[in-house]
């Protein structure tokens, strides 16, 4: 019985260090359930599928104010200055690696 506490608080450590890594990076925005849009932009890094075999991906810089492929990535709902969005949404988009603030 001590045994199988002893595992599961063991397991339940590993997991809250593994859920903290992003976190105390304090670059990735992606594991936060919502960011305020401060500035015009911010970068989303793609996979680059069509780069040379060093370069796993690529940053573009995405205006979220006009800029129609960031919009798209949102079913057309338009994103601007002050709103809060949920960048999780990018980083379930398919090729879409990680979500940075610009700063």
């Amino acid at each position: 019985m001590r045994l199988v506490v002893s595992v599961l608080a063991l397991a339940a450590a590993c997991a809250g260090v593994v859920a903290a890594g992003p976190l105390l990076s304090g670059r990735l925005v992606t594991h936060l359930p919502h960011v305020r849009v401060r500035h015009n932009s911010f970068i989303v890094e793609f996979h680059d599928e069509a780069a040379d075999a060093h370069v796993k991906s690529v940053r573009r810089m995405v205006d979220v104010s006009v800029d129609h492929h960031y919009n798209s990535l949102f079913k057309g709902m338009a994103v601007t200055i002050g709103d809060t969005i949920n960048p999780a949404h990018l980083a379930s988009i398919h090729g879409v690696k990680a979500v940075y603030p610009n700063r």
